[in-house]
């Protein structure tokens, strides 16, 4: 049986947190769903759920960075190396910034260029300058997530797995809040956007900023940034990029192919199935995820016994 160590009790607090917000979340969409489909309509509801799938599907966008941190922080943690976890996290918070910042710039030069009605099987359907507010209001949002994806890494690699959890809750609550007012407006499809939008992203910050604020010895400041130790996080960062980027493609994509060959009303039938279904797919993994940083932490103790231990149990659990 697992000892119920200090890491064990994190890893369980964590797991449940998880779990906990997924379900919240999810019976938040079930309940926002409906509410958008009767404000926007078929059309433009397809169109919503093309546009808030593809924050999912950039999730590789921060170039693995996020990933290669947690594997980094772990093991900081583990040696008790606190110079390093403050170096490790002002760097990468620097590089997902100035990333954040670039891809948001090539956005603005390509944006008048592009019909994105077109892009999104929407022509003729949806005006196309709501669907081009609707799309800057999605680049908004992706160049002000990419730090966040350090925030949420940093917490499950310095075993706050918690955090993250209240912070998915809380997202899943304030979407539906913000959706519900949206819904009492004229705003339409990019004020349904903003507001799906917006709700994690500032939950995530407000998570991070607790975060600091209960350990200021861990906040990025520029002060800490190392050129050293830009190459490593690279390095590490590109690995889980290639995994990252095929996992995404291959299981968050099916709201664009479909948009583009049946047309963006064909997504609200597949849409509404897909929130039945994914619970059953994510739940399990979400449980485990804590495992992950406290295995690199312990591997740099060399607790080599509570990692087989652990991961026996963990394989008996799923």
């Amino acid at each position: 049986m697992l000892r119920m160590t200090p890491r064990s009790q994190k890893i369980l607090a964590s797991g449940a947190s998880v779990v906990a917000a997924r379900v919240v979340t999810v019976l938040c969409s079930f309940v926002a769903m409906p509410m958008c489909l009767s404000y926007l309509g078929l059309q433009s509801f397809g169109l919503w759920a093309t546009i808030t799938s593809i924050v999912a599907v950039m999730a590789f966008a921060d170039l693995g960075i996020g990933n290669g941190v947690l594997n980094m922080l772990s093991t900081a943690l583990g040696r008790d190396d606190a110079e390093s976890i403050r170096r490790i996290t002002a760097t990468a918070f620097t590089l997902l910034s100035a990333l954040g910042a670039v891809s948001f710039a090539v956005f603005l030069v390509l944006h008048s260029f592009v019909r994105w009605d077109e892009v999104l099987g929407a022509a003729g359907v949806v005006p196309s300058a709501t669907v081009a507010a609707a799309v800057l209001i999605l680049a908004v949002t992706i160049a002000l997530n990419l730090p966040t994806t350090l925030f949420q890494r940093m917490q499950f690699a310095l075993q706050l797995g918690h955090l993250n959890g209240m912070a998915q809750a809380g997202g899943g609550v304030l979407a539906l809040t913000f959706i519900y007012m949206v819904s009492k407006t004229t705003w339409g499809l990019p004020g349904m956007v903003a507001a799906t939008l917006a709700a994690p992203l500032i939950s995530t910050w407000l998570s991070a900023a607790w975060m600091f604020v209960r350990s200021p010895d861990i906040r990025p400041v520029a002060a800490d940034f190392s050129a050293k130790e830009v190459w490593p996080i690279l390095t590490s960062g590109g690995q889980f990029l290639i995994l990252g980027t095929v996992f995404s493609l291959c299981q968050t994509s099916d709201s664009l192919v479909i948009a583009n060959v049946l047309g963006a009303g064909a997504v609200a039938n597949f849409a509404v199935h897909q929130k039945y279904v994914s619970p059953i797919v994510f739940v399990g993994g979400m449980a485990l995820t804590p495992l992950w940083a406290a295995y690199g932490e312990a591997l740099a103790r060399g607790d080599i016994a509570w990692i087989k231990q652990a991961f026996r149990r963990s394989l008996l659990s799923l």
